[in-house]
This record gives structure tokens, C-alpha cells and sequence, in this order.
């Protein structure tokens, strides 16, 4: 049996190429699965109710190997630690939430800045001392100076710890068509360019932690309604829905479907529907789930 020496090279040649071909989808495969901020060290956000001696500008790092939100120094500057701790406690202070790091904390944290660690306790009695501040939350606020909307919206981002993901306060894409945000997402220009529209799994791990559903049915409570208008849609629009409460998201783009939540509070029910999109309408009272990185 005689053997074609030019067909058993290029065979050999097809089966590297596969080979080569299998191992790059594997390891892309791999990446896809990483955390999303494995890359990032230390992410710089901004809560707009922490005012401090810096002016207008990022507050709170959020450090991947802490897997803390830590708070800038100077918003608490000039605070003795009573004082600190008392806001600490103060369930309406913006401090809520905060705590006091631990020294291990605090050197794995200037370590990963490239900052020495100081050889004196972080903790004082005295005034005018550098405090180190940390809480752990799937969801921090945050804020994007860059989007300008004639709503009053104190923060307009959410940012969760999770995932690196940000997401936009509804109310910026109330009275806007689903054409119109399309649109928008598309222009350099527009402040909506970094933004897009979220995946089914990014929708579902967020209504999942308000425990709302993220397929077609009904949850009844009250509190987590409350808790996802909150977050997600400013208090002038609050007080122009009343007790309702509706945000839409592509489901399918074939079909010409999304979904939306409905937030009832008046019956403490919220339900997720799925209808044909009507794509150049505009609705005072629907806004848009969008995401940035």
C-alpha cells in the first residue's frame, strides 16, 4: 500500500491546527471564567454623600485582595475616634456600615498600593489622626459625573463587588425609546457610549440579590422591592412613581421581546413579564437596566 507523502503532511498539518484551534477556545474558555476583576488591584469609586477635604472626586477603593471597600482618610479628618465610632453606629449616618480595619487588613492593603505600613497602631484617640475604614457589600454606590440628567439623582451607579460591573440608575433613560438608547450606546459622542445592555445572567445575579425573579413570574415582599428602587431609581422619580416601578432589558433580540419588572409596593408584589418590543416608544414611567465594566 503506497503512501501519498504530500496527503499525510497536510493531514498532519489539519490535525495541529485543530489542536492549536481546541487549546485557544480552552483557554478563552478559562479567562471567560475568571473574576472579572482578578485583573484590576484596586478600583476607584464615588459616593457623592461622603464629603471630605478631597473635592468632588473618588472616596472609596474597593481592593480585590481585601475584598474590602475601603474609605478615603480625609473624609473622616479632624474626627476623633469617638466621634468616628458614634457615626459609625448612627443607622442615618453615611457612615453606616463602616468598621474599623483590622492591622492585617490594613498591611495587606497598603502592600497592594506599594505603600509602606506604618509601624504605629491606625487606631487613635486623637484627633486628627488617620483612620482606616472598610465594609464588605455585594453593592456600592457610585457615581459617574459624566451623565448629566435633569433627574436628581445623588448617585447614578451601583457598583457590584462581585463582578466589576456598574449599573446605571434607571431613571437617566426614563422618556427614552429602546431605538433611542440603541442610538445612544452607539455614539462616541454620547455620555451613554460605555454603557450597554446587560446579559441574562448579569440580570439574573442582580435581581437575585434583591431576591426578585429574574424569568416571568411573581414574588410577593416588600422589602426587597423598596430596596431595588432605592438603589436603582432616584428619589424625585420615587416620589413620581409612587408604589410602581418598572425597568425593561432586551430578551430577545430574533424575537423582538423584552422584560420587564414591575415593582408594586402599594400590593408588596413584583413580577417580571415578557412582551414584543415597541422600540420608538418612550415612557415617563419605564427606564432601561445598562451596564458598564
Amino acid at each position: 500500500m503506497k503512501i501519498n507523502m504530500k496527503m499525510t503532511v497536510c493531514l498532519l498539518n489539519s490535525l495541529l491546527l485543530a489542536i492549536v484551534v481546541m487549546g485557544v477556545c480552552q483557554a478563552q474558555e478559562n479567562a471567560a471564567s475568571v473574576r472579572p476583576l482578578e485583573r484590576l488591584e484596586n478600583v476607584r469609586l464615588y459616593d457623592t454623600r461622603l464629603k471630605g477635604a478631597t473635592k468632588d472626586g473618588p472616596n472609596l477603593t474597593f481592593n480585590l485582595r481585601t475584598d474590602l471597600v475601603w474609605l478615603a482618610s480625609d473624609v473622616v479628618q479632624g474626627l476623633s475616634k469617638d466621634e468616628v465610632e458614634s457615626r459609625i453606629k448612627s443607622p442615618d449616618d453615611v457612615l453606616s456600615g463602616f468598621r474599623f480595619a483590622t492591622e492585617s487588613e490594613i498591611s495587606t492593603y497598603l502592600s497592594s498600593l506599594g505603600v509602606p505600613v506604618p509601624s504605629e497602631k491606625a487606631e487613635s484617640d486623637k484627633a486628627g489622626e488617620t483612620y482606616f475604614l472598610v465594609k464588605q457589600e455585594k453593592f456600592i454606590r457610585n457615581h459617574d459625573p459624566q451623565i448629566q440628567s435633569e433627574h436628581n439623582i445623588e448617585n447614578n451607579l451601583t457598583f457590584d463587588t462581585q463582578t466589576g460591573t456598574n449599573w446605571l440608575n434607571v431613571s437617566v433613560t426614563l422618556n427614552h425609546s429602546i431605538n433611542d438608547i440603541r442610538a445612544r450606546l452607539l455614539d462616541p459622542k454620547d455620555e451613554l457610549h460605555a454603557y450597554r445592555y446587560p446579559t441574562q445572567e448579569e440580570i439574573g445575579g442582580l435581581l437575585e440579590h434583591y431576591e426578585l425573579p429574574a424569568s416571568v413570574g411573581e414574588v410577593e415582599g416588600k422589602a426587597p422591592a423598596s430596596s431595588l428602587m432605592n438603589d436603582l431609581c432616584s428619589q424625585q422619580d420615587r416620589n413620581q412613581f409612587g408604589p410602581a416601578f418598572v425597568a425593561m432589558w432586551p430578551a430577545s433580540e430574533t424575537l423582538g421581546q423584552n422584560k420587564q419588572i414591575y415593582v408594586d409596593l402599594e400590593k408588596e408584589t413584583s413580577h417580571v413579564s415578557q412582551s414584543g418590543m415597541d422600540v420608538d416608544k418612550a415612557f415617563g414611567f419605564i427606564g432601561n437596566f445598562l451596564v458598564r465594566k
